[in-house]
């Protein structure tokens, strides 16, 4: 390899590499420490996604909550906090091979690492033979800034937990 081609080599490394960077270190008040931790709730056969707010503290009065639809920042690591308020519920992100279950009174954990911007089919199921479309949902990695913007959108829907219908889909 001749030397033009190994300092273009150079160059093209050193660009790749300071534009991750650049893109790991885009701001993002809601998770200042790299990790985010979201809980996830299966409750009336729907998954509840409970993100801190700016406090960056779960279960205080600026929790954002969504429902079957859970956004999370490129470049982070994910830690998802699995409960269940009723029945045994099947958590499963198949492109991703991550899988979990939530179960009433006992907490699990799912630990991943997000990279660039992508959706993935998030596949659940109430564990009692019948399928629950609205158990199906969508991971959206996305860049720190359209993250931003969608869970100020989610805190304006102000979504109660304990208030929700129930919904029961075959």
């Amino acid at each position: 390899m001749n030397i033009f081609c190994k300092i273009a080599l150079l160059g093209i490394l050193l660009y790749l590499f300071h534009g991750c960077q650049l893109m790991q270190q885009e701001e993002n008040p809601y998770c200042t420490s790299g990790k985010l931790t979201i809980e996830v709730t299966g409750k009336k056969y729907n998954w509840y996604y409970r993100f801190a707010g700016l406090d960056q503290t779960l279960h205080t009065e600026d929790d954002i909550i969504s429902k079957n639809e859970i956004h999370v920042p490129t470049y982070t690591s994910i830690e998802l906090v699995f409960k269940s308020e009723d029945y045994l519920y099947f958590f499963k992100i198949p492109e991703l091979e991550q899988a979990q279950i939530a179960v009433p009174d006992l907490t699990h954990v799912l630990n991943f690492q997000t990279y660039s911007s992508m959706s993935y089919t998030i596949k659940g199921d109430q564990l009692c033979g019948f399928s629950h479309t609205s158990l199906f949902g969508e991971l959206v990695v996305e860049k720190p800034s359209k993250f931003i913007l969608w869970l100020q959108n989610i805190a304006s829907q102000k979504i109660d937990i304990h208030n929700e219908q129930e919904t029961f889909y075959n």
